[in-house]
């Protein structure tokens, strides 16, 4: 699926793998290597420690996501001369096959970064679940302009299109495409693999190593739900300065009920509210 540097010696490879290869087969072991660009250079052996988020899910189908950690006892591609992060997939020792060979990440010359660099360019940023279905582009226009307001002018927004952001739905989108406040990735070809809720754990892993050095806090949630503080509760920043020694903060929930809205037949003329961009 994806590839992001944790730091000058470590990266975040994030990917699926088959549930019965690894309850049956041994655990396939993965490796890691860096291959420095130009000829002479050699390259370098890393360490790979893989995670599985979402075992023991009950709910989960023939793929679980997994995250690859690979990390070397040197700084790789700090002189910023490229290279590429490579990856072996082992079928374990009850299979002689050869390992697989991806080319998990490609830097070019000049590219790397600093994740101190990359600290902070937003304030949050959102990560979402995999978008599929009918989904209906006035509420997702609601959706999006609600919490982009919430949220205020430095945050973004990555979205993830499992089949979901259809014409009408993009047009919703592009406009804040176009201002730089949201991001729409196609991983409609993730679809074939059967994994739970169209392989929410892997696009939630992808999100969380992609933007963790980008902003101060990011947020996980669905697009059925809004966010929402009383009126008393002060701004955004001052609740979440109480928990800048925190990892993780859990927000409340409180399910709607069609008890709280307003019956439409009692309803004469439903004015609209213009949000501002």
């Amino acid at each position: 699926m994806s590839a992001y540097r944790g730091g000058s010696n470590t990266f975040a490879i994030i990917g699926l793998e088959a549930k019965e290869p690894a309850r049956l087969y041994e655990d396939p072991p993965y490796e890691c290597e860096w291959i420095p660009a130009g000829a002479r250079r050699a390259l370098v052996k890393g360490v790979a420690f893989k995670m599985f988020p979402d075992d023991g899910n009950v709910y989960s189908h023939l793929y679980n996501a997994v995250t690859i950690n690979c990390t070397f006892q040197e700084n790789v591609g700090t002189d910023k001369m490229g290279g590429e992060l490579v990856v072996y997939a082992s079928y374990g020792e009850a299979f002689w096959r050869k390992a697989e060979r991806i080319v998990a990440l490609t830097e070019a010359p000049g590219e790397y970064q600093s994740a101190s660099a990359a600290n902070n360019i937003y304030e949050y940023v959102y990560c979402g679940s995999p978008l599929f279905g009918n989904l209906s582009p006035q509420r997702i226009r609601e959706w999006i302009a609600y919490h982009a307001r919430f949220f205020g002018s430095k945050a973004h927004f990555f979205l993830y299109d499992a089949g979901g952001v259809h014409a009408d739905v993009q047009r919703v989108l592009e406009p804040w495409i176009t201002l730089g406040r949201v991001t729409v990735d196609n991983i409609r070809g993730q679809e074939k693999f059967d994994g739970y809720y169209h392989n929410q754990f892997m696009v939630v892993n992808d999100c969380f190593h992609r933007a963790r050095h980008l902003a101060r806090w990011l947020f996980f949630f669905d697009v059925d739900e809004y966010l929402w503080m009383p009126s008393d509760a002060g701004s955004l920043e001052s609740v979440f300065a109480k928990f800048e020694n925190h990892a993780q903060v859990i927000i409340w929930q409180n399910p709607m009920s069609r008890n709280m809205c307003i019956a439409t037949d009692n309803v004469s003329e439903t004015p609209y509210v213009s949000l501002p961009r």
